[in-house]
């Protein structure tokens, strides 16, 4: 709004007083103009100034920006993928994904997050090749126990070869877990600019090839490959500046460096399988229960919705775990950094969700195509569990940092049993798809928002603030957004 209305010179009479008034009137109005955007640059540039002299920003932006840019590749190129792949052929994709991610989940014992821990890389070269040890180990009795049991089991139902299908499952935990030890030593080492080319190089090669093979007419199978490759293309990637395997290491070091670190798997490790089990759920209900089809349109609102998680949680979490560990083992206080993050991301997070949720079906027909139309549906759904799963994303692994991993795990198995509960009720109630989602998104929002307070509680951060943030960010924002939407729809 203008600071007054708008000066009209032609108004005034033509005497040499009234043309000197008008004169100064525009000189000030000019110079207000001039000083404004002066004031505007010079907060720019401040800001600016700000992020350069603050190393946890610096490293956020660094890291923010790749996955930005990552991302944005995906998106712009979803719209082709959505018109190569049918929701069929995506919800196989995502089950076989599914079971891959729960595999790894017990594969790696847990230990990635111990490769920032030691002081020393010596120390942190032997948990890595302890975790590709256990990797490869662990894989190999999967695959033969698979192999075993399927002329009476199958694991997940798919339209092509099923045996196909599982090797592709077991090449995906392996080459993801890989790509997860590489990520976390260049972390370590502080290599960010390495790590902001990550997420570029795979979007490029995941979308570049799946389309590629999708257009051949592989289907699912295409897909996956594309997958693989985008793995392969990041390892070599950071291969080329770090080796986190340097060096030999025995048998005994090995069993040596497990004994050190066995909380990790005696209490991280399940905390982990049950949490991942646990958002697994929907996708292994959904599938089994309604089909593929109907799990395809599923995970587009989920991936649509990750957005804000994927650009911002992803990289502020990861060097919050870094930031906040060393300060931790430094005696200093976590609380205020901690809620910091929160704070100041869902802020960024809350307007692009909204948008969503108020307009998601008409923005999925338009982009997606007609096909994927029942995805804006479950997006106005889920809207206010993502919210809440942006906010739980930004501070994870603050159990682990305050050494509180038996609260993981009660957290975890907490959620795996509501979750659990509810896909039996809506089994028994005999739910439609779209109404086991919206349950679903209540029982996960609960959950989510009680990982949150006790990750604030555990860091002795004030609660009056918490409620603070809470009535205003989560639930006020929540009320806003779900009330614009009901009262669009009535138009």
């Amino acid at each position: 709004m203008p600071l007054w209305p708008e000066f009209r010179p032609d108004r005034l009479a033509g005497s040499a007083n009234a043309e000197r008034c008008c004169r100064i009137i525009l000189s000030v109005r000019s110079a207000v103009k001039n000083w404004r955007d002066r004031g505007s640059i010079f907060m720019i540039k401040l800001y600016i100034e700000k992020i350069k002299n603050s190393d946890i920003l610096k490293n956020i932006a660094v890291l923010a920006s790749g996955v930005v840019i990552g991302y944005a590749i995906n998106m712009l190129l979803l719209p082709v993928i959505s018109r190569i792949f049918t929701p069929s052929e995506l919800g196989e994709y995502d089950l076989i994904l599914s079971n891959g991610n729960i595999i790894s989940s017990f594969v790696t014992m847990a230990l990635l997050v111990a490769i920032m821990i030691p002081k020393e890389d010596d120390e942190a070269v032997k948990i890595c090749k302890l975790i590709r040890t256990a990797n490869c180990l662990f894989l190999l009795v999967i695959f033969v126990g698979i192999l075993i049991v399927s002329p009476n089991i199958h694991i997940f139902n798919v339209k092509g070869n099923y045996y196909l299908s599982v090797v592709f499952l077991i090449l995906y935990v392996l080459l993801f877990n890989e790509q997860n030890v590489y990520y976390a030593f260049v972390n370590r080492k502080k290599m960010y600019k390495i790590l902001f080319w990550n997420p570029i190089l795979s979007a490029i090669a995941n979308s570049g090839f799946s389309i590629a093979l999708g257009a051949a007419g592989l289907g699912t199978t295409g897909y996956i490959i594309g997958t693989l490759l985008s793995y392969i293309v990041c390892i070599i990637h950071m291969r080329r500046k770090v080796n986190p395997y340097e060096g030999h290491a025995g048998l005994k070091n090995l069993k040596d460096t497990l004994i050190r670190y066995k909380a990790y798997p005696l209490v991280q490790m399940p905390a982990n399988m049950v949490s991942i089990v646990s958002a697994q759920l929907p996708i292994q209900f959904l599938g089994r229960i309604f089909g593929s089809a109907a799990l395809g349109g599923y995970t587009m609102a989920c991936k649509i919705l990750s957005v804000p998680v994927t650009l911002l949680a992803a990289p502020v979490n990861r060097v919050y775990y870094r930031e906040a560990a060393e300060r931790y083992s430094r005696g200093e206080d976590i609380g205020g950094l901690c809620f910091d993050m929160v704070e100041k991301n869902i802020k960024l997070a809350v307007i692009p969700i909204g948008i969503l949720v108020i307009a998601g079906k008409q923005i999925v027909e338009f982009v997606l195509g007609p096909a994927w139309a029942v995805s804006g549906i479950y997006i106005t759904a889920l809207g206010f569990l993502y919210l809440l799963k942006y906010c739980s994303a930004c501070i994870s692994g603050t159990f682990v940092i305050v050494e509180k991993q038996k609260l993981a795990l009660i957290c975890s198995i907490y959620s795996l049993l509501q979750y659990i509960a509810c896909f039996v009720i809506a089994r028994v109630l005999s739910l439609t798809v779209v109404q086991t989602v919206i349950f679903y998104a209540f029982c996960d929002g609960i959950c989510n928002f009680v990982n949150i307070f006790l990750c604030i509680k555990t860091t002795q951060f004030s609660m009056k603030r918490f409620a603070g943030f809470v009535a205003k960010y989560i639930v006020g924002s929540s009320v806003v957004i779900y009330g614009i939407y009901f009262l669009v729809s009535q138009l």
